[in-house]
């Protein structure tokens, strides 16, 4: 029987060439910043795309909407070095790698390398906020809403705010996305890797939920290898964005754990109302209906199977 192997290089966020240490509130305060700039540079994307389509129909002429994209895009540039040097440190590598960091426009890998870049940032602050949790006592002890290991939420507190999100979705017309998303080969890779590297991978996965998810949207662990995404005013188009978003963070945080690691991810959507009007019909399709990403993350199959 192979010995549990353990994780030789527990992942850290922030270096430590500047920044010895960094407290829980400044990691939520950096984790903020760099989402509003990924909500900055997502818009700056959308205009510059709407352009690209619409050069006849724009009433401003297209070198004036162009220079304008432009301004605001020189303006990004600054407050994304200006945070990377607040957040890591001006001595840290973080700065150091990205502190000429240029985006152009109209080029493809202009704003969504930048993306990569904060999304990346902002995905080893969550891992490095859940590691200075762990084993902390928390409020009340114990809080039966708040998976422990993830900070997730549970499946209780999924079923509440479902109920909240269905009625106002009902009042204005909203759609809402379910999400889910399952480990199947679980109990195999615990066993061979042992609990100290699986807890590593699931705390990957709730990570890289959470670097793509809106301020509104809500993420849950309801088993041992199970979660939940709960994406208001989403269809099934947008709930693939964000599921290819957590996809492509996953990977990465796999490959910095170990070369060889191999995790299957599983997933499936639901949209009220087209697939249901309550959680359970909702988290009916989304489990049968299951898929995966092909191990390059640029095609997705359908699974033979449909169990659960």
């Amino acid at each position: 029987m192979r010995q549990e192997q353990t994780s030789d290089h527990t992942p850290t966020a922030v270096s430590t060439q500047q920044r010895v240490s960094i407290s829980a509130e400044e990691i939520d305060h950096g984790i903020r910043t760099l989402k509003r700039l990924i909500d900055q540079l997502e818009i700056i994307k959308g205009v510059e795309s709407f352009t690209a389509r619409n050069t006849d129909d724009l009433r401003l002429p297209h070198e004036v909407v162009r220079f304008h994209a432009r301004k605001e895009t020189v303006q990004a540039e600054r407050q994304i070095r200006e945070a990377i040097a607040d957040i890591f440190g001006k001595k840290s590598t973080e700065f150091l790698k990205h502190q000429h960091l240029r985006i152009s426009l109209g080029s493809k890998t202009g704003i969504p390398a930048a993306l990569r870049v904060l999304r990346d940032l902002t995905f080893r602050l969550e891992e490095k906020r859940l590691h200075l949790m762990a084993g902390r006592p928390r409020q009340g002890d114990y809080t039966p809403d708040v998976d422990p290991l993830t900070d997730l939420y549970t499946r209780r507190l999924l079923n509440r705010y479902f109920a909240h999100e269905l009625d106002r979705s009902k009042r204005h017309g909203y759609t809402v996305a379910l999400v889910y998303l399952t480990l199947p080969a679980w109990q195999e890779f615990a066993a061979f890797y042992g609990s100290t590297v699986w807890e590593e991978v699931v705390v990957s996965l709730a990570c890289a939920t959470q670097v793509a998810l809106r301020g509104y949207d809500y993420a849950s662990r309801i088993s041992e290898h199970e979660f939940a995404l709960l994406l208001p005013q989403t269809e099934t188009r947008g709930a693939h964005v964000v599921i290819r978003r957590i996809a492509e963070q996953f990977n990465g945080a796999l490959k910095r754990l170990g070369p060889d690691l191999k995790v299957p991810l599983e997933f499936g959507t639901a949209t009220f109302p087209f697939d249901g009007e309550t959680l359970t019909n909702l988290f009916a399709t989304a489990t049968t209906h299951r898929m995966c990403f092909s191990e390059n993350l640029k095609n997705v199959r359908m699974l033979a199977r449909h169990s659960t």
